[in-house]
């Protein structure tokens, strides 16, 4: 999981030293003394990601990297194609700026080896919210709906769609009034984008993917982020995905199925929370929401429906 909450706990369980993995061992003479510790978050498919921490300054940052030994397992062009896209992808990154999509401070490369150094976002991501609460309160719903719509309506009007948004990439910042954030943008595309075409490259996650994403990942739009936190609102609603099952029976249902009834789960929410999520998971794009603005505002309109 990508750039997760961690809570920094016992050096001796937590820290790693730099020689343990190839790629700190890589860039260990850029980034080691600005850094007096690292954290070792995860990966995903082709990626690492690190928290490094400076004490003295008492910040910390994230480290994004290529995982060097599976790139090095790939052909020549395979190998060239990723190493074009990260660094495409990181010129999108840092070119962004609002207040809920993380920060990225710097793209550098170490001998042909690109890395990001991104804000940390203290906080919890929403599956983890999930599971300590089952499902969200309204207020609740509103405020992460308002800043991930908002950032997702910036996104766009760059000309620019996410198609990988899920619970595990958005951060709720831990103190009080603190901040949603995107932190993940890993498959994020314009029309100047590099084809995502290469072999053992996930395209998104079955159960938030829109219909049209299992065709192509090139026919995305705008509505295809749209349909996507469709299904985060009846997450956040109800505890639970749409659909589940084996990949196959996801693929079928998000072509086919309508959306279920929120009521047989949950009775005292209202009709009105079905009906904007039934609009924004329609299963033909136009007649989705034609942006995020209206989306949200439809949310806003509703007055306590969830008694």
């Amino acid at each position: 999981m990508l750039l997760k909450h961690y809570q920094l706990q016992d050096k001796s369980e937590m820290s790693i030293n730099w020689e343990e993995h190839i790629e700190l061992r890589t860039l260990r003479e850029n980034l080691e003394t600005r850094f007096t510790e690292s954290v070792f978050l995860g990966g995903r498919n082709y990626s690492k990601v690190f928290q490094l921490i400076n004490h003295d300054a008492h910040r910390s940052y994230v480290l994004k990297v290529l995982n060097m030994n599976r790139l090095m397992k790939l052909g020549l062009e395979e190998r060239k194609e990723i190493l074009l896209r990260f660094v495409k992808e990181a010129g999108i990154y840092k070119a962004l700026n609002h207040p809920n999509v993380v920060k990225t401070y710097e793209i550098n490369r170490k001998d042909n080896f690109p890395y990001l150094l991104m804000e940390f976002v203290d906080g919890k991501n929403l599956d983890e919210l999930l599971a300590e609460r089952g499902v969200l309160e309204f207020k609740e719903i509103l405020r992460i709906s308002r800043a991930i719509l908002s950032a997702l309506g910036y996104i766009h009007k760059k000309g620019l769609v996410h198609g990988y948004l899920k619970p595990s990439n958005i951060i709720v910042e831990s103190y009080d009034g603190g901040r949603c954030v995107i932190v993940d943008f890993g498959i994020v595309k314009n029309p100047l984008s590099l084809p995502l075409t290469t072999k053992g490259i996930t395209i998104g996650v079955p159960h938030y993917m829109a219909p049209e994403q299992w065709r192509s990942a090139e026919t995305e739009t705008l509505w295809t982020d749209i349909y996507t936190f469709g299904i985060l609102l009846f997450k956040m609603v109800t505890g639970e995905v749409p659909f589940d099952g084996s990949l196959p029976e996801i693929m079928a249902a998000h072509f086919a199925m309508p959306i279920p009834r929120i009521q047989k789960k949950k009775p005292n929410v209202s009709l009105g929370i079905q009906e904007i999520i039934e609009k924004a998971m329609a299963k033909k794009p136009e007649d989705r929401y034609n942006s995020t603005g209206d989306f949200l505002n439809d949310l806003l309109d509703l007055e306590n429906p969830m008694r």
